[in-house]
């Protein structure tokens, strides 16, 4: 049937699915015993890596990744990837074997793993989307024929198809019970609904006197070296420096190699000669050419000028050939390229509109493994010379990242790591690390200093303590000001007033406009703070002094709109549905996050794929 033809084809875009949901009953009764090398290292029995007391094969993330690879490649219509395209995928490969790891501990703890009669009925009377979205499955009017969905769900040609549907259920469905959990642990009465409802379709208007921190003149904050000492040893917490490290760095960029050239002129100049043997340049240019842009199109750009950012980079080719005529292969910046030149404006006019064939200089998988290989070389010679002396012997350059926060996630000259930082800070002074693979380098390091959390002495953080306790004063003393200011206006002086008698410390008057509940507010942003105390209060009404990051505001509600409980029942049932899912998509995000930072992940990737 050309329908389940074309459905089958689907399943490799969610076969990846399948091996994740698959993965865990695979490790658990596989991944303790591979090969029988109970003495070997992880890496050495083919694990790629241990999460809490799973044990995950090499081959089954091989899987994953390689599923996940022929969707990109299909997506990209055959072109092939970019050595950071690859770098995506291995990490998403990863991602996803972790989060299958999650849920499979979540469904065991919580017990919502299915049964087989339940995914059994599931599939028979929940259809695949792609299905229910085919218009064979069509009635004539329009309806959907569950009668011709059975049929091809008991034709056991069709077997493998859904089997890949049972593991979509039984990887999505546990996840939907859960944020069914999270949505009956929300309860809301009537009440709360439309109380929640009033403020958040609040519209205000107010006078606003604002006594920022940053507008207060540093000489009125007078102080001694007395008062910093003492700031310093009561706000201790404040100086505490974080844990730093200091890295040596080897670091081993991925460029193509003299062969990956000559091996990408070897393509253009294949597609050159079927060129001058008659060939039409829209075939050729849609067989050869890796620019996915203009594939379909048989290698048309359109008109381009010199200053494209795109294509500016042919014209210099392309101006040179007469209308019709394509150019020999030329090297340039985007890879090895032919220009054909399809027409010239009229004279005066710097565009030309043209087509080409593009082949990019890649790094090949020979060149990457060399390159690895070599880093391998300089790791295992560093671990007999030292680390510098390896690097002068093999002509590596060494650099220095200097001191830098381990808290923040951050590695200078690397990037984000989270598990250069984890190696980091499980291990000491003089430890060399593994390979690792980064898109564009490989980079290997000697942790040459690290330092623990430590409070410094005064001298070395005055100047901070000097600014810290700037702010502390001016928030202070602006509390103060908006208590003296608050006193006059209840005795009858207009903003206007009270802001001229605190001009010299910098006090701002501002009317805010209409501004509805979560909107920001000129020179004080958004405060959920403010807005809830003006929710509170009447026209005409004067507020406490209100604290915010920057300092402290004093608030005159002019008038202000709350919506009847009319519009409440009109909106009740889209603003029930939005609130809650958006407090469940809050808790999903933090639980994920939490989740993951809860794992205990024994990293080896290192060793089996760079």
């Amino acid at each position: 049937m050309m329908l389940m033809r074309k459905l089958r084809k689907t399943t490799k875009f969610y076969l990846w699915i399948i091996v994740a949901a698959f993965i865990g009953w695979i490790i658990f009764d596989l991944g303790a015993n591979i090969v029988g090398k109970r003495n070997a290292k992880p890496w050495q029995r083919g694990i790629i890596a241990e999460v809490d007391e799973h044990k995950i094969p090499v081959r089954y993330y091989n899987q994953v990744f390689q599923q996940i690879y022929n969707d990109s490649l299909k997506a990209k219509k055959g072109i092939s990837l970019s050595e950071q395209e690859e770098e995506k995928i291995q990490q998403e490969a990863w991602n996803k074997i972790l989060e299958s790891i999650r849920w499979q501990k979540i469904i065991e703890e919580r017990h919502i793993d299915l049964s087989d009669p339940t995914v059994l009925q599931i599939i028979e009377t929940s259809p695949p989307p792609e299905i229910l979205r085919d218009t064979a499955f069509r009635t004539p009017d329009g309806k959907f024929d569950f009668q011709k969905y059975l049929k091809v769900l008991r034709d056991p040609r069709n077997l493998q198809y859904f089997k890949a549907y049972e593991q979509r259920i039984r990887t999505e469905v546990p996840k939907d019970i859960m944020k069914s959990d999270i949505l009956i642990s929300l309860p809301l009465s009537e009440t709360e609904l439309f109380e929640l409802y009033k403020r958040q379709n609040m519209t205000f208007n107010a006078k606003i006197l604002n006594f920022n921190i940053y507008y207060i003149p540093d000489s009125i904050i007078r102080f001694t070296d007395e008062d910093l000492k003492k700031y310093y040893e009561t706000h201790r917490e404040e100086f505490y420096e974080p844990e730093k490290a200091n890295l040596e760095l080897v670091i081993l960029r991925k460029l193509p190699s003299s062969q990956d050239t000559s091996d990408a002129k070897d393509r253009i100049y294949t597609a050159y000669e079927e060129l001058k043997g008659g060939e039409k340049f829209e075939e050729i240019a849609k067989y050869y050419t890796e620019d996915p842009a203009t594939k379909d199109s048989g290698g048309v750009a359109g008109w381009i000028k010199p200053t494209d950012r795109r294509y500016g980079y042919l014209f210099p080719i392309a101006k040179k050939l007469k209308k019709g005529e394509f150019s020999a292969p030329s090297l340039t910046p985007k890879g090895w390229v032919i220009v054909k030149l399809l027409d010239r404006p009229r004279k005066g006019q710097d565009s030309l509109k043209v087509a080409f064939i593009l082949v990019k200089v890649r790094l090949s998988s020979s060149t990457r493994t060399d390159l690895s290989q070599k880093m391998r070389e300089f790791l295992d010679r560093a671990k007999e010379v030292g680390f510098e002396k390896a690097a002068e012997e093999m002509k590596f350059k060494v650099v220095e990242t200097g001191p830098f926060r381990l808290d923040l996630g951050f590695v200078p000259k690397i990037g984000i790591d989270r598990e250069i930082i984890r190696f980091i800070k499980e291990n000491e002074p003089g430890t060399i690390s593994p390979v690792y693979s980064k898109p564009y380098f490989f980079v290997a390091f000697k942790i040459k200093e690290k330092t623990p959390r430590s409070l410094p002495p005064f001298e070395r953080v005055k100047k901070k303590v000097e600014i810290q306790y700037k702010k502390f004063r001016k928030q202070e003393l602006a509390r103060e000001l908006a208590r003296k200011a608050r006193e006059m206006l209840k005795n009858g002086l207009s903003f206007n007033e009270v802001a001229d008698s605190f001009k010299a410390y910098g006090v701002r008057y501002a009317e805010t406009g209409e501004v509805k509940w979560g909107q920001p507010i000129k020179g004080v942003g958004v405060n959920y703070t403010l807005y809830g105390i003006i929710y509170a209060m009447k026209p005409g009404e004067i507020s406490p002094p209100v604290e915010y990051t920057s300092g402290v505001l004093i608030v005159k509600l002019i008038d202000k709109k709350i919506p009847t409980r009319e519009e409440f029942e009109k909106n009740k049932r889209d603003f029930a549905i939005r609130y809650k899912y958006r407090a469940i998509d809050r808790l999903w995000t933090t639980w994920n996050k939490e989740l993951i930072n809860d794992q205990n992940i024994k990293d080896y990737r290192s060793y089996l794929l760079y």
